[in-house]
């Protein structure tokens, strides 16, 4: 279903200082918490994507971060409403204080640790468009790890607990509106005038269920919740911290509220997607990302389980994070990055290890220090060497390894391994 007629969504916050005359139509409302890089990157898209409207505002907010984020979400103060919590209010509370600060007429809660696809923002807000019950609209989620759906809507299982619809990516699409019994609050879009009436997220949860309740009441107060199939972003599912730690009480809470009634809601299955040549498809939205594959190292070796999938523009490769345990053997087992699967030139500029929550590297390489710590393998070759390393791959397998130094893995902290990779690739070394 198309937008409305004569109503134009734009990817693009008036900045602070604006003129504010024109009231948003839709309200991004964004809460960081301690994963700095996620956010800064989170930023970047909303940079990025700006084209100079008003018809969307961008709300943002810290629940008092350790590890730098405040920072980052204070250099957005020029394209979106910031405020920094001085305590850790968790995802009710501190999202129930950002909606207080909106002014559209539409809500959507939206992580930070996503990946924004063209259109996604359209396709969600559409499905409200002549359907005047839908109180709350979710959408497909894609997990960036695993590189398969994580969400296509909340359904309840014969005992009343809920489960994340999780479908091949192919036939999603043609659904076009789905109605489900619940939908994640990673991405949730819901009527201004329906969150205020419900009293916005219950504060009892913490950081679990607070979504799937929300939805609850709306449905008992007689408003429907649904799924826009055509939208779609990526999710680093569960990347903040804390994310699990009261997952139980959180369940106890929903099920002496809610069991009966999820209980009843069983009886909604979730659709059965025809099963053919389609059945395995790549979503169409996905035709535009390819991956970087980070595998770690194991007392196995490397492992497609326990590797990181990433997304990455075409035209530009994105610096890459992934953590590292500290007790591995730097020595026996180097990090091995497979990059596009796929003929072609690529650099490596950079590469650097830091301690969780810490922003500077204690460790970092450039230089003659790059070249002796990254050899290539597979169907890659070393094309030209300076202050940065220019690779080729004359097949589908090119790979980097990456030999990291012996030392400074004492901690017990999660270590961050960086990369700064580009997909094109100077014919001469700087």
């Amino acid at each position: 279903m198309d937008p409305p007629a004569g109503r134009k969504i734009v990817f693009a916050p008036a900045p602070r200082g604006a003129n504010w005359s024109r009231v948003p139509d839709i309200s991004i409302i964004t809460l960081f918490h301690n994963r700095w890089d996620l956010a800064r990157r989170y930023i970047d898209q909303w940079r990025a994507a700006r084209s100079g409207g008003a018809g969307v505002e961008l709300i943002l907010g810290d629940s008092a971060s350790s590890d730098g984020s405040a920072e980052v979400a204070s250099s957005a103060s020029d394209i979106a409403d910031v405020t920094l919590f001085q305590e850790n209010l968790g995802f009710a509370r501190g999202n129930n204080r950002l909606a207080r600060r909106a002014r559209g007429d539409l809500l959507v809660f939206l992580n930070y640790d996503v990946h924004l696809v063209p259109g996604w923002l359209e396709a969600l807000a559409a499905v409200f468009s002549g359907r005047p019950g839908l109180g709350i609209a979710g959408n497909v989620q894609f997990s960036v790890r695993a590189r398969v759906t994580d969400h296509a809507g909340i359904f309840f299982d014969s005992a009343g607990k809920p489960f994340h619809f999780r479908p091949p990516a192919g036939p999603l699409e043609g659904l076009g509106f789905l109605t489900v019994p619940a939908v994640t609050g990673a991405c949730m879009a819901i009527r201004r005038e329906l969150f205020e009436s419900l009293g916005g997220f219950d504060e009892g949860y913490r950081n679990s269920y607070e979504d799937v309740d929300l939805c609850m009441r709306a449905r008992a107060s007689g408003a429907g919740v649904g799924l826009a199939a055509r939208s779609a972003i990526w999710h680093h599912v569960s990347s903040s911290p804390g994310r699990y730690n009261s997952e139980e009480t959180n369940a106890v809470r929903f099920a002496e509220r809610w069991e009966r009634e999820a209980i009843a809601l069983s009886a909604i299955h979730p659709p059965e997607l025809p099963v053919g040549a389609g059945q395995g498809a790549v979503h169409p939205v996905l035709a535009a990302y390819e991956t970087l594959q980070a595998y770690f190292p194991s007392a196995l070796g490397y492992s497609e389980e326990d590797s990181a999938t990433l997304i990455y523009s075409r035209s530009r490769w994105e610096e890459v994070e992934v953590p590292l345990s500290p007790g591995f053997d730097a020595k026996v087992h180097p990090l091995r990055l497979d990059p596009a699967k796929s003929r072609g030139r690529f650099r490596l500029s950079r590469i650097s290890l830091r301690i969780e929550g810490e922003s500077r590297p204690f460790w970092e390489a450039t230089g003659s220090l790059l070249a002796g710590a990254c050899r290539p393998s597979g169907t890659c070759r070393l094309q030209s060497s300076g202050g940065e390393l220019c690779f080729e791959s004359d097949g589908d397998d090119p790979q980097l390894l990456i030999r990291l130094p012996a030392d400074g893995w004492g901690r017990k902290e999660r270590i961050w391994f960086a990369a700064s990779l580009w997909s094109d690739c100077r014919e001469e070394s700087p």
